[in-house]
């Protein structure tokens, strides 16, 4: 299991390829049945994947022009861009190019944009958002980091902090997000807005391996 991550973590994804193998190695009358919660990017993701490590295609971006076609889709619709990434990174392995393994920190993250995520009716409108970052390890909360004002000093590592957290206006991008965060493996970023009425709103996700 792998909770509100967009695509199965690197080292589950070999695991499954590899438990794919032995089934069908098994008997030949063996099959293999892959889903997830909608039945389309996860799992498009796993069958390229294991296609691919099975030897049925040359690379795993060939096995998910496959699947999309059988499905009568695109890649781009049928997958998200973290979808896609893990992807390559599975291709990355197979064609020899392992993962660091000493941790690494992460410094900063840069939104180019400031997306506009006030509902339009609300009396407090005004145009923007309030970001924060979530970094998710393993399925639990590690860090949060919320954006300020170059030369605001405020800590946004408390909910009661988050409190405070500034209206960013379309005119303050690219918003750039202090961090200074050991990271390794698998992470999930989360992008949540706080809107005026307290309200949080996820703006957006992706999963990424550092390493």
């Amino acid at each position: 299991k792998f909770p509100g991550q967009p695509a199965p973590p690197l080292g589950m994804l070999f695991k499954m390829c590899a438990s794919v193998e032995s089934w069908l190695a098994a008997d030949p009358s063996n099959v293999i049945a892959v889903h997830c919660l909608t039945g389309r990017g996860r799992t498009s993701v796993v069958i390229a994947c294991a296609a691919t490590w099975l030897g049925l295609f040359e690379s795993t971006h060939e096995a998910l022009e496959y699947v999309a076609k059988r499905r009568g889709e695109t890649v781009d619709k049928l997958t998200i861009p973290s979808q896609r990434r893990y992807a390559q990174y599975f291709a990355n392995v197979l064609d020899g190019v392992a993962p660091r393994s000493e941790p690494l920190v992460l410094r900063r993250a840069i939104m180019n944009v400031s997306p506009d995520f006030e509902p339009a009716g609300n009396q407090q409108y005004n145009p923007g958002c309030r970001p924060y970052l979530q970094f998710f390890k393993a399925g639990k909360l590690a860090y949060t980091a919320s954006w300020t004002r170059p030369g605001d000093e405020l800590n946004f590592s408390s909910n009661d902090d988050l409190n405070k957290n500034t209206l960013a206006t379309p005119g303050d991008a690219p918003l750039i997000f202090n961090i200074d965060c050991v990271v390794h493996g698998d992470l999930l970023v989360r992008c949540r807005h706080k809107a005026a009425d307290g309200s949080r709103i996820s703006m957006f996700r992706a999963a990424l391996h550092v390493g």
